[in-house]
């Protein structure tokens, strides 16, 4: 089943930190609604989720991101306000440091240099494609980068 992965570029001052008195759900539906909402929609992918991972490790394997790439994408917060394991959908996120490192090893990389057997080759070069222009325009701006999965 396909499920859609949205980039987005945010200036992280906008989201909340603070979440007390929220349960997780309230804290995780504020965070989405406040990426969307300040968020800029840069780049989309469509894929099953486990495809989606593979694509990503493929990627984090060739630049040597000991799972950099794939554990932010699926499991991160804005100064960790949904911790380690929110038990809501998943969100990525890459602050702007974060973001920015992102884009400095992958602004280079083809996706024909990237194999593995488990995905498809122009999955890969999607994927990365996304990643490419979604973490350059968060570096040359200065922000954050969240993905949301759904």
């Amino acid at each position: 089943m396909s499920e859609t992965f949205s980039y987005y570029v945010i200036d992280e001052r906008k989201l909340s930190r603070n979440g007390d008195g929220l349960s997780d759900r309230q804290r995780f539906e504020r965070l989405i609604a406040e990426v969307k909402r300040w968020g800029a929609l840069w780049a989309q992918i469509e894929l099953d989720e486990l495809t989606f991972m593979y694509a990503l490790e493929a990627i984090d394997a060739h630049v040597g991101g000991e799972k950099f790439i794939p554990v932010l994408t699926f499991n991160n917060s804005p100064g960790n306000v949904l911790g380690n394991d929110p038990g809501t959908s998943s969100i990525g996120y890459f602050n702007p440091e974060q973001a920015a490192d992102l884009d400095f090893v992958v602004s280079d990389l083809s996706g024909e240099e990237i194999d593995d057997p488990r995905v498809d080759q122009e999955i890969i070069e999607n994927v990365l494609h996304a990643i490419q222009l979604s973490s350059r325009e968060a570096a040359k701006r200065g922000h954050a980068l969240a993905v949301l999965h759904g």
